[in-house]
């Protein structure tokens, strides 16, 4: 009962006024220059809330070009943005992504921006954020949309369908499996809340010393620890160490991290199966893609690919901070790739092992002729 005062909160005035003209100033600056809908959503059956107003979903419509008019039976898109995010982390890529006139949900997670407060510690998080998807969904009257989320937005988004086996929408998850968004069935622990802050600096003062870990050793320290969220950023510094030096570390890596989401109450990709999704491409980005050789990503596609039956992976380099149009190319021409490997009868989705900004996602293609992904 994390939020048993609820009922009484309200956001401090002059933040929330500064909170929405930087909203405002950011939806100008990508070109989303119209916010329909702010709607405060009650969503009285979820105990863990108190049954409290407290999700914030900007619904957005897209400039229309006279050339391209929406039509009357598109499906909306609902994005869900990651740990500590906001709806507006969504912005620089979306209109790359996203037909022009189609409607957008920017849905505010609890415990982010002007949403009511939440100790994810508090509750179960998987079913937490499946009834949450549920009740946003039931409280907009909307029975069909494509979900996409980032990082623990991801986990959102896959914990839903999972709960949901006829689930007949794309729902795309941005998230590297080994995290707790890679999870069911577990609490974010207070110890993330703790250590997380100091990451950089630790990870930038052990980083020297990667040489001379070995890689299970390392495994075996992210077994322990990646459901504290407390050495994602170490992870990342040593992944970059094994691809440059190191085809065989980077696999035990890899094997060593994967399991993690399959285990337990954790998913699987069969799990996605009643989303049409039968070829799933891998996609491997961030900022380490340069170091990886061909004969390295024949040895990733290998081994990832035998034990889970995926028959093609692919990769991409996205830098960090990249230009919007950079990632839209980016993602047009993985898909394209994928597409070369599949049947046209089929549907198709790229899944990321990678963990970045929601600039860089990956989805079901829904309109392939349109240059747009949604």
């Amino acid at each position: 009962m994390g939020l048993s005062a609820s009922k009484d909160w309200k956001p401090n005035e002059q933040a929330a006024r500064q909170f929405r003209q930087a909203e405002q100033a950011l939806l100008k600056k990508y070109g989303v220059k119209d916010i329909t809908t702010e709607r405060h959503l009650k969503l009285s059956s979820n105990p863990a809330l108190g049954g409290v107003t407290f999700a914030r979903v900007l619904e957005v419509n897209l400039p229309v070009a006279t050339a391209s008019q929406p039509k009357a039976n598109d499906i909306p898109v609902m994005f869900f943005h990651g740990g500590g995010g906001t709806p507006c982390d969504w912005l620089p890529i979306l209109p790359h992504l996203v037909q022009p006139g189609r409607v957008v949900y920017l849905v505010e997670r609890p415990g982010n921006g002007l949403s009511y407060p939440l100790d994810y510690t508090t509750v179960e998080v998987a079913d937490f954020s499946a009834q949450f998807v549920s009740e946003v969904l039931q409280a907009l009257n909307i029975r069909k949309v494509h979900l996409v989320g980032n990082s623990f937005g991801g986990g959102t988004v896959v914990w839903y369908a999972n709960k949901h086996p006829n689930l007949s929408t794309a729902v795309a998850s941005i998230t590297l499996v080994g995290t707790p968004a890679g999870f069911q069935g577990m609490n974010v622990p207070w110890v993330a809340c703790l250590v997380r802050p100091w990451m950089g600096t630790i990870g930038g003062f052990l980083a020297p010393f990667f040489p001379f870990i070995p890689a299970f050793l390392m495994g075996v320290v992210l077994r322990i620890s990646l459901n504290a969220l407390s050495v994602g950023y170490l992870y990342y510094l040593y992944l970059a160490y094994c691809m440059r030096h190191n085809t065989e570390s980077i696999i035990t890596m890899i094997m060593q991290l994967y399991p993690l989401a399959h285990k337990g109450k954790g998913w699987k990709l069969k799990d996605l199966e009643h989303l049409s999704l039968k070829t799933c491409v891998y996609v491997l980005m961030g900022t380490c893609e340069p170091f990886i050789s061909s004969a390295q990503q024949d040895e990733i596609t290998r081994c990832i690919g035998a034990e889970n039956h995926i028959r093609d992976i692919g990769f991409g380099h996205i830098p960090w901070f990249a230009d919007p149009n950079e990632y839209a190319i980016t993602l047009q021409r993985l898909w394209a790739e994928a597409e070369a490997h599949s049947n046209a009868s089929e549907s198709r989705a790229l899944m990321p092992i990678f963990h970045q900004s929601p600039n860089a996602m990956v989805c079901k293609r829904l309109e392939p002729r349109s240059g747009k992904v949604f």
